[in-house]
């Protein structure tokens, strides 16, 4: 019997899940295949499930992150603090329960910079930049969010042109802007202020290096992409599908 395991979002023309898992599954050899579901809409997924035979559980992208989570019957403790769901396990009756490896992902990456971060700004407030923040919150680095449409206590990307990025040292991109295939895309920063004691982090994989990185590093700054997040978080899918609960 094959079991069946995917990725739930639209696009996903740039996603390395479905490499990433096949090649696993077959150096393992395990009886598993991993598919895309590329759909516009959760809830026509959702009605598609019954016919998926022996399906396991699915990962998650944009831009269902949130929109998923009313479907769900049970939640892990961080993804009901974060509110955003990036992994699905089916339970018994067809329940199905929501994790977030973002969370995870990102711990793992930054912690070759942790004792340098002072204060972070994060680009971003959608599923992404939830879980950044529940990183940071955790670890207990102080933070402020930058939004397009700001909310609450939000900065706008017109406040980042006079601020202090010695003080908030750490920029931490987690919108797709710049991912391809608009990989010549970049955010509206003022990489002029960064320098050596900057450390930029970008969500992003695909590129590896991002136009927004590559700005960065012409400052000087530490710059991280978001490979070993990726990673992390896969395996942690892995982990959590394959775990008898």
């Amino acid at each position: 019997m094959i079991h069946l395991v995917g990725l739930l979002g639209y696009p996903l023309s740039h996603s390395f899940s479905k490499k990433y898992f096949t090649d696993f599954f077959r150096t393992h050899r395990l009886p598993y295949e991993y598919r895309n579901f590329e759909y516009q809409s959760v809830n026509d997924f959702m009605s598609y499930i019954p016919t998926l035979n022996h399906l396991v559980g699915f990962n998650i992208t944009l831009p269902h992150k949130e929109a998923i989570m009313p479907f769900l019957a049970v939640l892990s403790d961080e993804a009901q603090a974060i509110g955003a769901v990036n992994c699905v396990k089916l339970l018994d009756n067809n329940r199905l329960k929501g994790y977030n490896t973002d969370a995870y992902g990102f711990d793992k990456l930054i912690e070759p910079v942790l004792q340098k971060m002072r204060k972070a700004v994060v680009l971003g407030n959608g599923g992404a930049s939830k879980a950044v923040c529940y990183i940071l919150e955790k670890r207990k680095i102080p933070f402020l969010v930058v939004a397009r449409s700001p909310q609450n206590k939000h900065l706008s990307f017109d406040d980042l042109q006079v601020f202090d990025f010695s003080e908030y040292n750490t920029i931490i991109n987690t919108t797709p802007v710049g991912q391809y295939p608009y990989d010549a895309d970049t955010l509206p920063l003022p990489f002029e202020k960064l320098s050596t004691q900057n450390i930029v982090v970008d969500l992003i994989y695909n590129p590896a290096k991002t136009f927004f990185l590559k700005k960065a590093k012409q400052q000087g700054a530490i710059t991280l992409s978001g490979e070993t997040m990726l990673y992390e978080q896969a395996k942690k899918s892995w982990e959590i599908w394959s775990q008898n609960d």
